[in-house]
């Protein structure tokens, strides 16, 4: 790791109506990740070395109150 932020964009696009105080909550902005790695050297018996995998989920639900502003 060098110390940088990563940056992952996922994006929502949804009409809704609402009147003032009600609350929405959008969510399906889901990922699924799987990972597969190997540790040893390939000149090593095969018992010497072993696979690895992981897989993660991620998912993103936004909560919003819509709160009118006089002017």
């Amino acid at each position: 790791m060098n110390g940088s932020p990563t940056l992952n964009k996922r994006e929502v696009q949804t009409n809704v109506s609402l009147s003032d105080g009600e609350i929405i909550v959008l969510g399906g902005l889901a990922e699924n990740k799987e990972t597969y790695g190997r540790t040893g050297f390939s000149f090593l018996p095969s018992f010497f070395r072993s696979n690895n995998s992981e897989t993660s989920r991620s998912e993103i639900l936004l909560v919003l109150q819509l709160t009118k502003v006089a002017q």
